[in-house]
């Protein structure tokens, strides 16, 4: 089983290639096997993005995005939209603080 600090690293090696133009980006993040792999980035507005959680043949299991000069918590939204496709992981990163948390989302 795949841990969240293998989600991590992924995360942080394409946060950096993200610009801080203060809105959200994002993406999905995929494992077939024991590979990890992420779909294409999305640009959203300054309080959303909509992410395309498409994986091929792989299964979705996180969601990446940024909260650009917020806090790295999921809102009600995030959870409710995670939730709503079965995704059990959602990381969120400020770009301002470098922090970058991973949440377990309840499946309902």
């Amino acid at each position: 089983m795949l841990r969240p600090l293998n989600w991590q690293r992924l995360v942080m090696a394409q946060v950096e290639a993200m610009m801080r133009d203060g809105v959200e980006h994002g993406f999905v993040i995929c494992s077939k096997g024991k590979a990890l792999s992420r779909g294409p980035e999305s640009s959203g507005h300054r309080y959303g993005v909509k992410i395309d959680v498409a994986c091929g043949s792989g299964k979705p299991i996180a969601v990446y995005h940024t909260h650009p000069g917020g806090r790295p918590e999921p809102s009600q939204q995030d959870i409710q939209s995670a939730q709503k496709v079965g995704i059990p992981w959602v990381c969120i990163g400020v770009p301002e603080t470098g922090v970058l948390k991973c949440h377990h989302v309840p499946q309902l």
